[in-house]
């Protein structure tokens, strides 16, 4: 049996009109040795209904419900069920670009560190206008993130933007 590499933990919240592309976007990246946790909170639409059927046509997509207790809770509750080497969250409305799965793993393989947080883009009707970065890339220790990184004194809140993008070690 091979190994997981990567478990991508997707909170799903009255999310029909996203959600097919999304798990979509993953599963037609280069990595193959993957899962997709899709955690339904309480939907009041068709997704859980969506992710149940992708899940009969592979069986790296596991389909989990839960009632509305917010995002946090439902990536947690994915944490908890995640076998895969590393973690990385995917929100339900947003997808992956071709290979960014093998980057990704390939970046934090090589590296030893625990985790690596990527830039995104906004898509506008399929033109992808890339996010500026507030932080310069670089190798950062927990110190410079709890002091400097999470709050710069600007009140905007967190430099990093999102926890999508971002891979973590499972440890």
């Amino acid at each position: 049996m091979k190994k997981i590499k990567i478990s991508v933990i997707i909170p799903i919240f009255n999310s029909e009109k996203w959600i097919k592309l999304a798990v979509e976007s993953i599963l037609n990246q280069s990595l193959k040795d993957i899962e997709i946790i899709c955690i339904d909170d309480g939907s009041t639409d068709s997704s859980y209904a969506i992710c149940k059927l992708l899940a009969q046509k592979d069986s790296r997509i596991i389909v989990m419900q839960q009632a509305n207790k917010g995002v946090s809770a439902a990536r947690n509750k994915g944490i908890n069920s995640a076998k895969g080497k590393y973690i990385i969250f995917l929100d339900s409305d947003d997808y992956y670009v071709k290979d960014s799965l093998i980057t990704m793993f390939d970046d934090i393989n090589s590296t030893g560190v625990d985790c690596i947080f990527y830039n995104h883009f906004y898509d506008y009707n399929g033109r992808l206008i890339p996010r500026k970065p507030r932080l310069d890339s670089g190798e950062y220790t927990f110190k410079d993130v709890m002091t400097s990184i999470l709050d710069d004194g600007t009140l905007t809140g967190i430099l990093f933007g999102s926890s999508c993008g971002v891979i973590y070690t499972t440890e």
